[in-house]
C-alpha cells in the first residue's frame, strides 16, 4: 500500500512538473511562432518591393517619356472621362477607348506601352506594372498591360502620397476596385507640377491577398513544426526534471515522515538520513534536515532530562512543603483564658514565612512567634526552620522577649553563611495576670484591640532583623490584657498584596480590614475572613509573598488581681534607640 501511495505521489509530482514545463515551452514556442512570422513576411514583404522596384526601374527606362507625356495629355482631357461614364461594361470601354486613341493618333503608343509592360509582367507573377497620374494621394490610370487596359481612367486613394518620399522610388499600401490591400511600388516618370504635388509614375502593383496566403501557409508550418518540438521538449524536462528533482524531494519527503512517525511512536528516535547524491541545492537540504532531526532528538533528550528532574525538584518540593506544614502547629487551642488561630499561605510550595505558639515548661506563659525570612522558596525554608527551633530552644531558658531575640539574633549570624534575615514578632502572655510582653526584630507593627477599642496600629519599638549582624539590642514592650483584648499579627505578605491596578493592600487599608471584620467573635473567623478579603483584592493577580496571620483573643485571667493598664517603658526605649 505504502508502495502504492509513494508511485501515485511520484506520478503527481511529474504531471505538474510537466504541465510547468510544457506550458514554459508552449509560450516560448508562441512568441518564438509570432517572431519567426513576423520576420517571415517582413522579408517577404521586402522581397516584393524590391522585385517591384526592379519591374518598375525597368519600365521607366524602357517608355517614351514623349509619348508618355501625350497619352496623360489626352487621357485627362474632359472626352476620355465621358467614355467610362457611358460605357456599359469593361470591354466596351476598352473599345471605345481604344477607338478615341487612335482616332487621337496614339493608339500605337498605348499598344506599345501596353505590349511593353506585358513582357515586363511575364518576368515575375502576381505584379501589375502601371502608370499612374498622382496629384496628392488620389492616382489616375494612365496606362496599364494589354489585358488591364479597363484600369485606364480609374482612381485610386492612396494611404499616403508617392511624391512624399524623397528616395528613387515608393511603396504606397492602397485598395483596388474590390477592396483587396495592393502594394505599389512607384519611380517618378515626369514631375508634372510639384507646386500642386502632381507627379507621372510608373509604378509596380502587387495584390497582398497572395502575400498574405502565403505567410499563412508559413505560419501553419512553424506552428505544427515549433509545437511538435515543444511537446518533445516539455516530455524530455518532465523526465529529467522527474529524476534530477522528483525523486530526491520524494526521498527526502519520506525520510522525513519516516522520523516524524518513529519519534512519535518512540521516546527516542534515531535521526533519518535520505539516500540523495544529487550534488546540489537538494542534497544539501537533505544534509540540513538530517542536522535539524539531530537536533531534535538532542532537544528532546534534553528535555525529557530536564522533565524527570523537575518531577523529581517537584517531588522533593512536595515532601517539603509537608515537612513544613508539619512543624507548624495545627491544634489551635481554645480554652477559658485564650483562643488563638493562625495560618500560613507560602507563594510557593515552601515558604519562607512560620508561626509558632506553645506553652512553656510551668505551663503560665503562652509563648506567640511570627517570622518573615528574606527569601523564598526551600533557601527560605531551610532558614525558616533554623530560626523557629532557635527560637523555641531559647524561650525554654528566658521569659524576656528582647533577650530571646538577642540569643536568636547572634546564633543565627553564625549560621548564615547565604547572609539571610528574618523579621521576627515575639509576644509572651503571662496565662496567670493577663500581661503579655512583646519585642520586634524589624516586624510588621501589630493591630490589638484593647479594653474594649477598636483594632489599632500599636507602633511598637522595632530593633533590626535577626540574623544580620551579631550583639543588637532589643526591646521589650509590655502590654495588659483585658477581658475581650484581641491581638491581630501578620507578615508583609498580607500588606504587599497587590491588584490587577498594581495597587498594594498597605498597612492602613489592612487595618480597615481587620476593623471592618472585627464583628467575627473567634479568632479563626477573623483570620479567615481577612485572608479571604486579600484574596478579594489580589484576584487576577499571582500571590507575591507568603501571607501568614496570627490571631488571638484573651478571655480573662484564672487569678483577679492583675494590672489594670498597659505600659510602655519611653525613657527606657529612648536609651535604647540611642544606643542602637
Amino acid at each position: 500500500m505504502a508502495k502504492k501511495v509513494k508511485k501515485k505521489r511520484h506520478r503527481r509530482l511529474s504531471f505538474r512538473m510537466f504541465k510547468v514545463i510544457t506550458w514554459m515551452v508552449f509560450i516560448a514556442t508562441l512568441l518564438g511562432i509570432i517572431n519567426s512570422t513576423a520576420n517571415a513576411t517582413f522579408i517577404m514583404i521586402r522581397d516584393w518591393i524590391m522585385q517591384g522596384d526592379t519591374l518598375a526601374r525597368a519600365a521607366a527606362g524602357a517608355v517614351d517619356h514623349e509619348q508618355a507625356r501625350t497619352l496623360r495629355e489626352t487621357l485627362l482631357s474632359e472626352e476620355a472621362a465621358a467614355l467610362r461614364e457611358n460605357a456599359e461594361t469593361d470591354e466596351a470601354y476598352t473599345e471605345s477607348l481604344m477607338a478615341y486613341l487612335e482616332k487621337q493618333g496614339l493608339s500605337e503608343s498605348m499598344n506599345y506601352i501596353s505590349r511593353l509592360f506585358s513582357r515586363i509582367e511575364n518576368i515575375a507573377s502576381n505584379s501589375d506594372i502601371v502608370m499612374m497620374d498622382c496629384e496628392g494621394r488620389t492616382c489616375q490610370y494612365i496606362a496599364a498591360s494589354a489585358d488591364q487596359l479597363s484600369l485606364i481612367g480609374q482612381t485610386r486613394e492612396m494611404q499616403m502620397e508617392p511624391s512624399a518620399l524623397e528616395s528613387g522610388s515608393s511603396y504606397v499600401g492602397g485598395a483596388d476596385d474590390k477592396g483587396v490591400p495592393v502594394l505599389y511600388t512607384f519611380v517618378p516618370l515626369e514631375e508634372i507640377s510639384p507646386e500642386n504635388n502632381e507627379y507621372l509614375f510608373i509604378g509596380s502593383e502587387r495584390n497582398l491577398a497572395p502575400l498574405a496566403a502565403e505567410a499563412g501557409k508559413y505560419l501553419l508550418n512553424m506552428g505544427t513544426y515549433l509545437i511538435a518540438v515543444s511537446v518533445i521538449c516539455a516530455l524530455i524536462g518532465s523526465l529529467l526534471a522527474s529524476q534530477l528533482f522528483a525523486v530526491p524531494i520524494l526521498k527526502v519527503k519520506k525520510a522525513a515522515e519516516d522520523f516524524r512517525a518513529a519519534n512519535s511512536s518512540e521516546q527516542s528516535a534515531k535521526p533519518i538520513r535520505a539516500n540523495v547524491n544529487t550534488r546540489d541545492e537538494i542534497e544539501d537540504l537533505s544534509d540540513s534536515l538530517y542536522d535539524l532531526e539531530s537536533s531534535v532528538v538532542e532537544t528532546q533528550e534534553k528535555l525529557r532530562e530536564e522533565y524527570i528532574e523537575k518531577g523529581r525538584i517537584s517531588e522533593q518540593l512536595s515532601i517539603a512543603s509537608g515537612i513544613q506544614n508539619g512543624v507548624l502547629p495545627t491544634d489551635f487551642p481554645k480554652n477559658s483564658q485564650y483562643e488563638l488561630y493562625a495560618l500560613m499561605h507560602p507563594a510557593r510550595q515552601v515558604g519562607g514565612d512560620f508561626y509558632d505558639f506553645f506553652l512553656t515548661d510551668d505551663k503560665e506563659h503562652l509563648v506567640m512567634v511570627i517570622g518573615d525570612v528574606s527569601d523564598k522558596g526551600i533557601p527560605a525554608a531551610l532558614f525558616m526552620m533554623a530560626g523557629k527551633t532557635t527560637v523555641r530552644s531559647v524561650v525554654m531558658n528566658e521569659r524576656d522577649p528582647a533577650k530571646v531575640l538577642v540569643q536568636v539574633n547572634n546564633t543565627l549570624y553564625e549560621q548564615n553563611p547565604m547572609s539571610m534575615f528574618i523579621t521576627i514578632w515575639i509576644g509572651i502572655l503571662n496565662l496567670n495576670t493577663g500581661v503579655m510582653n512583646t519585642a520586634s526584630a524589624g516586624h510588621e507593627y501589630p493591630f490589638m484591640a484593647l479594653e474594649g477599642k477598636p483594632f489599632e496600629q500599636i507602633n511598637d519599638i522595632h530593633g533590626l532583623v535577626v540574623g544580620e549582624l551579631p550583639n543588637m539590642k532589643y526591646k521589650t514592650c509590655t502590654y495588659q490584657l483585658h477581658k475581650g483584648d484581641r491581638v491581630f499579627v501578620y507578615t508583609d505578605g498580607a500588606t504587599d498584596a497587590m491588584n490587577t491596578a498594581e495597587e498594594q493592600i498597605g498597612t492602613k487599608h489592612l487595618l480597615e480590614i481587620v476593623q471592618s471584620e472585627a464583628h467575627n467573635e473567634t479568632a479563626k473567623d477573623l483570620s479567615l475572613a481577612v485572608k479571604e478579603r486579600i484574596d478579594a483584592f489580589s484576584e487576577g493577580m499571582a500571590q507575591f509573598d507568603d501571607i501568614t496571620i496570627l490571631s488571638l483573643t484573651w478571655f480573662g485571667a484564672n487569678e483577679p488581681g492583675a494590672p489594670s493598664e498597659h505600659m510602655h517603658e519611653n525613657a527606657e526605649l529612648a536609651g535604647d534607640l540611642l544606643q542602637l
